[in-house]
């Protein structure tokens, strides 16, 4: 493909042949001019169908200097051969054997005797499990004991509220019921209203008399 090409400044239409430069358009009749497809760009149209980027670049390119060649391969040192070892000598001399020693004696060694210490009785006896459970039930006895004294103040404390708030529950009763009936009002509404106000501060009596009981000191018949 050719750098400089004629081109209408007008409508663009372009022509490879730089020769039609000068010559009519054939679409709009504008004259065509030389046109750079690389350099025009930037130094514009040409009065001359050389382009002198391209020709300065074309000189630079014909004035440097030819690559160094490469020198030459070295060639590699054939490898040595192998250097074998010396063979030993067959006959090489013997060193003489040293002569037997005799036997060193010595008073004869009196036999080592070891006494097993005798282990105690029942040592790999299994243990009987009528003493182990016994040994149990002692130790556990001071929490069973503890446990039901505990036990046995709680029943007592809830024994003592429902006594007192029955008692009291009863005691309203009559004394509503009376009060009704003797001032000649409804008997029935005083006598549950006698039993709402008894069996609430029965409930209060009680609910002390239940926490002196919990934490009163133990009794020696406790202990």
């Amino acid at each position: 493909m050719t750098r400089v090409i004629a081109r209408c400044p007008n409508c663009g239409v372009e022509h490879d042949d730089a020769a039609a430069s000068g010559g009519p358009c054939e679409v709009c009749g504008t004259t065509l001019r030389n046109w750079c497809r690389l350099h025009s760009r930037e130094i514009g149209w040409l009065d001359s169908p050389e382009c002198p980027r391209c020709a300065a670049e074309a000189a630079a390119v014909r004035a440097r200097p030819a690559p160094p060649r490469a020198p030459a391969p070295v060639p590699a040192p054939a490898p040595r051969p192998p250097v074998r070892p010396a063979p030993p000598a067959r006959h090489a001399p013997r060193a003489p054997a040293e002569p037997p020693r005799a036997p060193v004696r010595g008073p004869p060694r009196r036999p080592r005797i070891v006494v097993a210490e005798a282990e105690p009785a029942g040592w790999d006896a299994a243990p009987d499990p009528r003493v182990a459970w016994r040994e149990r039930g002692d130790d556990l006895r001071p929490y069973a004991e503890t446990g039901a004294r505990v036990a046995g103040r709680v029943a007592r404390a809830l024994f003592a509220v429902v006594r007192q708030v029955a008692g009291w529950a009863v005691l309203g009763l009559l004394i509503g019921g009376a009060f009704g009936y003797y001032q000649g009002l409804d008997t029935v509404w005083y006598a549950l209203f006698g039993v709402m106000a008894g069996g609430g501060a029965g409930l209060f009596i009680g609910f002390i008399v239940a926490v002196r009981i919990l934490f009163a000191q133990s009794s020696p018949d406790e202990r």
